[in-house]
């Protein structure tokens, strides 16, 4: 490993993460303790809580406040906010300095029309002075480890990505995150791994891949193709990739045996069903793992945010595999079972 390479990954050793940390995205309306538990559990280096307004923290919002319990089991964790102004973000970063999270990212990639209006998200890749800003104001807000998440620019005419990294860069970004498409872009379009290799190049702090990593496959071919010091993925779960190259020899070789889909493995796993109760009761505060809240919640966290069929085939993505969502009957029926038992 060369100098450089060991001061870039300072950061991930600071926060005991692997040298090639793969990391849980925020997912809105789905991050909450018991799937981040899950996800670590099944392989997840960093987990983060669902993106969180700072106008809602600074209006001391209690459905925010509540989206930012952290459970005693969770040994690494992190929070992502967003705001409309830089003063914003840093006074919201102030308050989450005091609160028991490990590292804070800045999105600036969230491409939701609703968060981009607000000028929040994504909306803010056409002004890298704003970037430069909004990362200064969280950084002189906090001594903990700081990351921005961006997109490679809005559209084909405002590509911005150079100067964004820079402003993060100067701003006092310790990472960041690079989603391979635009603002504009569908999910149905590629990721760019092109861009983002160049944007690996011009660097000067660790570079996270995003974008269409379904499989361990899909890390190891961003890592190899755009050179990323780690991924994060919404969807699946690969295990370090490459450590230790091709041979399978040397200190880092290990590969662990963890290619596990988060969703695959959380929905369809044996013990999963078996488990849930328990695990959302240690929160939910009902006397019992089948309160209201429990049974609301783990019905709408199964039947809304169903699994695709093309994550689902293992170990590869984009092969032949069967739906793992499950239709309101069988999840009637699973609650059920559980009461019984």
């Amino acid at each position: 490993m060369t100098k450089s390479s060991t001061s870039k990954s300072a950061v991930f050793t600071k926060l005991g993460l692997p040298e090639f940390p793969v990391i849980l995205a925020p997912l809105a309306g789905v991050s909450d303790h018991p799937f981040r538990r899950s996800c670590a559990r099944h392989g997840a280096d960093l987990t983060y809580v669902e993106m969180i307004s700072a106008t809602a923290m600074l209006y001391e919002s209690k459905r925010t406040f509540d989206m930012l319990k952290r459970h005693e089991s969770e040994s690494i964790l992190g929070v992502q906010i967003t705001g409309k102004t830089a003063d914003e973000v840093g006074r919201a970063v102030e308050i989450l300095d005091k609160m028991p999270f490990d590292t804070i990212d800045i999105n600036m990639g969230c491409p939701v029309n609703k968060v981009v209006k607000s000028g929040c998200g994504s909306g803010i890749l056409k002004d890298p002075k704003r970037v430069y800003e909004t990362t200064k104001a969280a950084r002189e807000a906090t001594s903990k480890p700081l990351s921005v998440k961006i997109r490679l620019g809005w559209d084909r005419s405002t590509i911005t990505w150079p100067e964004v990294l820079y402003a993060a860069e100067q701003g006092g970004a310790e990472w960041i995150t690079i989603h391979g498409r635009l603002r504009s872009d569908d999910y149905g379009v590629p990721v760019n791994l092109d861009a983002m290799a160049e944007l690996k190049r011009k660097a000067s702090i660790p570079v996270i891949g995003n974008g269409n990593i379904f499989s361990q496959s899909d890390a190891s071919y961003m890592r190899e193709r755009a050179g990323v010091d780690g991924v994060m993925a919404a969807a699946a779960v690969p295990a370090p990739v490459g450590r230790g190259g091709d041979d399978g020899k040397g200190p880092l070789a290990e590969f662990y045996e963890r290619a596990h889909f988060w969703w695959k493995e959380i929905v369809e796993g044996p013990n999963t069903h078996a488990q849930w109760p328990t695990v959302f009761a240690e929160d939910d505060g009902s006397e019992t793992p089948f309160g209201t809240t429990f049974a609301t919640e783990w019905r709408r966290w199964v039947a809304t945010y169903p699994v695709p069929e093309r994550l689902c085939a293992f170990p590869n993505t984009r092969a032949e595999g069967r739906s793992a969502s499950l239709d309101r009957r069988e999840l009637d029926m699973q609650l059920l079972e559980h009461r019984v038992k």
